[in-house]
């Protein structure tokens, strides 16, 4: 009766296992695409695991232990039964393992992708800044009211500064630009 609920409860943690597999496949197969909850699934997937792995471990010890020890309770054509069963149980833990590392690879890619996406953005608003503060420096020092500022006085004046405000910009973006960083 017990090998029947430890061989019970091996083939549904097989089930489980094979469930997580299909799972982490699909994490695997949609990591590129959009990443919403992507995270979360992965962890669901790792706890999953540990969890297999704390049931697995502590009954497969017992099995071992009662396929090595010598007991007039377990004849030996009962024996045949659960080393099959530890076999089975060393087969999931085997698989628990390689699906764990195979989460945690798939969680270090998510955070890749992850990073790499924020240092885009920030890249961007990196180059907006950079664009903008000279044009805002400009803009203050020109917008002030000082009584004798030359170019005030010249009747293109206003045209120039704007002229020399869109060269600047310009020659800002096509030096990121030949920079790659754009």
């Amino acid at each position: 009766m017990y090998f029947a609920l430890l061989d019970v409860l091996s083939d549904r943690y097989y089930g489980i296992v094979e469930d997580l597999s299909q799972e982490i496949e699909y994490l695997e197969n949609t990591m590129l695409q959009i990443r919403d909850q992507k995270g979360e699934r992965i962890h669901g997937v790792k706890k999953s695991l540990i969890w297999i792995r704390n049931g697995v471990f502590p009954g497969r010890d017992i099995v071992r232990e009662l396929t090595q020890t010598e007991s007039s309770l377990i004849k030996d054509e009962t024996r045949v039964f659960f080393e099959d069963l530890l076999s089975h149980l060393d087969q999931i833990v085997d698989m628990v393992g390689i699906y764990r590392e195979i989460a945690q690879s798939l969680n270090d890619t998510f955070d890749g992708l992850t990073n790499q996406q924020m240092n885009r953005i920030m890249t961007i608003l990196t180059i907006f800044s950079a664009v903008f503060i000279p044009l805002s420096f400009l803009a203050g020092v020109f917008g002030m009211n000082f009584v004798h500022m030359p170019i005030f006085e010249w009747t293109g004046g206003v045209y120039f500064f704007v002229i020399l405000c869109i060269a600047l910009a310009s020659g800002m973006l096509g030096y990121f630009k030949y920079q790659k960083w754009l």
